[in-house]
């Protein structure tokens, strides 16, 4: 197999491995956060931030998805984003993180929805039409269909990308992101998000 038909199965595997994650989130949308305490075989024991333990089957073979940090003016034109974020009272919202979504999955639930990550926040999905760096501001403007949001992006904000990858493997004391969903009244996911620095993904 030569370079050129290497590169385009690896293309090929990974446009896969985003349509059966898209079809897998889209199910439920339910995200295990927290710290891995335990793995046995492919039941996967998550300590969240609430002190709480929960086990999640993992599919075999489970995915891990890499998210890598980036700097807010290396997010390309007109990218696809996926932004958590609460009120800020000014008819604006504040970032929880942004995070650039593969161009295979460009249009993904587009719009605003509730999100998980704390008790006010949502998601939006949206296009970025224009960003503002300064030293006093910085801010992304999203549009989605004939909507457009403000969305404040302070100086901690985390600012991802994420893949899949297969050389790396699950860890205990690491802390994950399991997207599963329901089964039989057990939770199982196929999908395990990681950050290459050991925090928690910003999803």
């Amino acid at each position: 197999m030569n370079n050129i038909t290497k590169r385009l199965a690896r293309t090929v595997l990974t446009i896969t491995l985003f349509f059966c994650f898209i079809a897998e989130i889209s199910a439920e949308g339910l995200r295990v956060r927290g710290e891995l305490i335990t793995l046995k075989g492919n039941m996967a024991t998550i300590k969240t931030s609430a002190g709480q333990n929960i086990d999640v089957a993992l599919t075999h073979p489970y995915q891990i998805l890499l998210y890598k940090d980036i700097a807010l003016e290396d997010i390309p034109k007109g990218a696809y984003l996926s932004i958590p974020s609460v009120p800020t009272g000014n008819n604006k919202r504040r970032a929880l993180g942004v995070n650039v979504f593969p161009e295979a999955m460009r249009g993904f639930n587009e719009g605003i929805g509730d999100w998980d990550l704390t008790a006010d926040s949502k998601m939006t999905n949206a296009t970025l039409a224009k960003l503002v760096s300064s030293n006093s501001q910085r801010e992304i403007i999203i549009r989605f269909g004939d909507d457009s949001q403000t969305i404040q992006v302070p100086p901690n904000t985390q600012i991802t990308t994420f893949g899949p990858v297969d050389n790396r493997k699950l860890k205990i004391g690491q802390k994950i992101v399991v997207f599963a969903k329901v089964a039989g009244g057990n939770l199982s996911g196929k999908f395990v998000g990681i950050h290459e620095n050991g925090n928690l993904p910003p999803i």
